[in-house]
């Protein structure tokens, strides 16, 4: 019996709690050449704010206290770390308020930085943060997909997962020309918005997709995932796939996946970059001014 054939809501009570996070941001950036030939792309700003602030944020805001970033030798958790002497300057200065948000920064979590100085893969980025997880289950947030709603994406899934058990993924409908580039889910729906998966590929050809569900980047996870990673063994485009390590847990965890509800930004293309900083800026009513002026003279 498979856990399709007997899946049951579990209690509370009986999940462990997720206190751990994992975010990848290795990796060249090379569609935002020439910028990140020095400047990370989770540094890159949609307004004031970076990439790895959005990420951060959404899991804080879901509960999580530690949190690994899995970076090339571009340093990236230096970010969150404490400024003392620009705060002081700050103070000094009257702007009281820059202080407090600088400090705000470096006290969201706690942050540790792990290396990953081979492009192997997801499944590789998340491989190396093994010690750093331990024996929990934990989150995986990809920076690059951006979702804002009146709750954290992050802890959207953490519901679902709470009531389920097992590992759970966010997705959303996706052009069907797209699919070959994305991670794609199929099954049945268990409620609303939410589907046991029966059928997960990575990358698959549009003919052999089995829907157009794609991965949108948030992911809780067990830790038996690594028992699969720590094989290292190459899936799609020859890279260690987060993906395949999840299929191979499906026999014997419950795997369901969730469409948050959110507005989503894929900012790891520049079209996407624009589309974000325009969701931010329209709220600001300066700024939104500003947009319809220009649009009014395109």
């Amino acid at each position: 019996m498979t856990w399709l054939d007997s899946i049951q809501m579990v209690s509370a009570n009986e999940i462990a709690v997720i206190t751990k996070a994992v975010i990848p941001v290795a990796g060249l950036g090379t569609r935002f050449m020439p910028v990140t030939r020095s400047v990370p792309k989770a540094l890159l700003p949609v307004l004031n704010i970076p990439l790895i602030q959005y990420a951060v944020d959404d899991a804080v805001e879901a509960g999580i206290t530690d949190i690994a970033i899995v970076e090339d030798t571009k340093s990236v958790g230096s970010y969150f770390h404490s400024m003392p002497d620009l705060e002081e300057r700050f103070r000094q200065g009257g702007r009281d308020e820059l202080a407090d948000q600088m400090v705000e920064i470096s006290s969201k979590a706690r942050i540790t930085s792990i290396k990953q100085l081979e492009p192997l893969g997801l499944g590789h980025a998340i491989l190396l943060a093994k010690n750093f997880i331990a024996d929990e289950p934990f989150v995986v947030i990809l920076p690059d997909e951006i979702l804002w709603g009146d709750h954290s994406s992050t802890a959207q899934i953490l519901d679902v997962r709470d009531r389920y058990g097992g590992n759970v993924i966010a997705v959303t409908e996706t052009s069907w020309d797209d699919v070959h580039t994305k991670g794609i889910v199929a099954g049945p729906s268990v409620e609303p918005n939410v589907i046991a998966i029966e059928e997960m590929v990575e990358k698959p050809k549009r003919q052999d997709a089995p829907s157009n569900l794609a991965i949108i980047g948030r992911y809780a996870l067990e830790p038996s995932v690594f028992d699969f990673l720590s094989q290292q063994r190459r899936g799609a485009g020859g890279e260690i796939q987060l993906t395949d390590a999840i299929i191979e847990c499906m026999d014997d965890l419950p795997t369901h996946a969730v469409t948050v509800d959110a507005a989503r930004y894929d900012a790891g293309v520049p079209e996407g970059m624009f589309g974000a900083s325009l969701h931010q800026a329209a709220k600001d009513p300066i700024m939104r001014q500003m947009i319809v002026d220009f649009a009014a003279q395109l």
